[in-house]
């Protein structure tokens, strides 16, 4: 490859003959690596792009060998959500990125005072239907648990059937414990 630039947020770098004018890889991989790299986020503090991928060419092709138009780029589903790599990304809907995003137990809900006593309020969001589901009011945050992993569980469940990639498909159902 002929000289190369270096300086992206300190990381990345292409080659000089590369275009990158209207170039959509090139707006998802500065994009990538500002988040890792650039004002990073808590969400982002511990999350690397692999060295393969401080090459814009590297990604550039990857990218086109995806399914990527209109869909978000993804580390979480296949990876641990620590690296974006070519093993570790893919690209989903925004309604798959939004169900996603929140899949830990700590969103599940919320507390209210009902007199002196605290009630445990289960919710989830729907992908369905784009809003937010009431699953029940609960004595402890345990029950209030159950009841959100089990509809999750039944939302990513159905949701996975939407999904052609086998791939992602089966990181959709099992992103819910």
């Amino acid at each position: 490859m002929a000289y190369k630039t270096k300086g992206v947020f300190g990381v990345g770098y292409k080659s000089k003959e590369t275009n990158i004018k209207g170039c959509p890889a090139y707006v998802k991989w500065v994009n990538m690596l500002q988040r890792c790299y650039y004002r990073v986020k808590p969400a982002y503090s511990n999350t690397k792009v692999c060295e393969e991928w401080h090459e814009f060419e590297a990604f550039k092709i990857w990218f086109y060998g995806q399914d990527w138009e209109g869909k978000q780029l993804d580390k979480d589903i296949l990876g641990d959500g620590s690296i974006y790599g070519p093993d570790t990304c893919c690209f989903v809907s925004r309604k798959v990125n939004n169900f996603l995003v929140g899949v830990s137990e700590s969103s599940f809900g919320y507390t209210k005072n009902k007199g002196d006593k605290e009630v445990y309020v289960a919710r989830v969001s729907n992908p369905f239907t784009g809003g937010r589901e009431v699953l029940g009011e609960f004595g402890t945050k345990e029950e209030a648990t159950v009841a959100w992993k089990v509809r999750k569980k039944e939302l990513a469940i159905e949701l996975s059937k939407e999904i052609d990639d086998k791939r992602v498909s089966k990181g959709v159902r099992e992103s819910v414990g």
